[in-house]
């Protein structure tokens, strides 16, 4: 989602013939990379890998979209992307230590559906269109409420 974001943002810098901008939003990104990676590999391995390049195009998309704003106006939600990355943390907090010890099919089994329903749970709770979405379809179904 957030390397896609910055190709969309990174647009406009292209039809713009702003490419020195970009370099610099690129670079900046790279350092970003490079920096958290010296700071995490160390610690907690490929994981910290996988946080410094997340960390990094974040960067990028955040810095190509406020770089970007006058040339090529792009409306992207960020109070939806900041909401949903924050239920997925809580998603994962929710399934790292399930363990059933009956092997590990039987613990990713368990994870996607601990996942799944408690995804859905929250995004019902915390989203208005959700709720309006399980309200029509319990109506159709023949629920009320």
């Amino acid at each position: 989602m957030v390397g896609g974001a910055a190709t969309l943002y990174g647009a406009g810098l292209y039809i713009h013939k702003q490419t020195l901008t970009l370099m610099w939003v690129v670079l900046g990104s790279v350092a970003v990379n490079l920096v958290v990676n010296l700071l995490l590999l160390p610690r907690i391995g490929i994981i910290g890998a996988g946080i410094a390049m997340l960390a990094s195009e974040t960067f990028r998309t955040v810095a190509l979209a406020l770089v970007n704003r006058r040339q090529f106006r792009l409306a992207f939600p960020f109070s939806a992307a900041a909401k949903f990355s924050l239920i997925a943390v809580v998603m994962y907090l929710l399934i790292v230590n399930i363990s059933l010890g009956h092997g590990r099919i039987f613990d990713l089994g368990a994870k996607v559906a601990v996942g799944v329903i408690s995804y859905a749970l929250i995004v019902i709770v915390l989203d208005r269109r959700a709720r309006s979405l399980v309200r029509r379809v319990a109506t159709r179904l023949g629920y009320s409420g």
